[in-house]
């Protein structure tokens, strides 16, 4: 999570905030959910909320901005992913193929985010996956 956190090159609304090497725990970082049983990361929830845009006065809004990070493939047991109306990208602008090969993944939310393509054909491997939303 830390090296996802690294991708972030702005987080103006402090989101990130409690994602530090000092808080060993992460089920206790904003946005972050776990399984009470094993402790797996189950659910990261980081969606932006566009209305906070229009009550920041200083215009630089609260979206937060950089890439998606490889290192959330090494959440196995990720179920739900919302990182719905910010501004991070894959590295070639597109939707990462690689989040088809996250597997347990129930949930995907990835709307009002500045990808352009189609939805890799990868996302198909998500035999599990419930919810997609890439509308922007």
């Amino acid at each position: 999570l830390l090296a996802f956190k690294q991708g972030i090159t702005d987080d103006p609304a402090g989101l990130l905030d409690s994602w530090n090497k000092g808080e060993k725990d992460c089920c206790t970082w904003r946005g972050v959910r776990c399984s009470n049983q094993t402790g797996h990361v189950l659910a990261i929830q980081l969606r932006n909320n566009p209305r906070a845009n229009d009550l920041d006065l200083d215009g630089g809004g609260t979206a937060l901005t950089g890439q998606i990070s490889p290192s959330l493939l090494s959440l196995h047991y990720l179920e739900r992913l919302d990182l719905s109306m910010n501004n991070i990208s894959g590295p070639t602008g597109r939707m990462p193929d690689s989040l088809g090969l996250l597997k347990n993944l129930r949930y995907l939310n990835l709307s009002g985010m500045p990808f352009f393509g189609t939805v890799p054909p990868h996302l198909g491997n998500l035999s599990k996956l419930h919810y997609l939303d890439r509308c922007v």
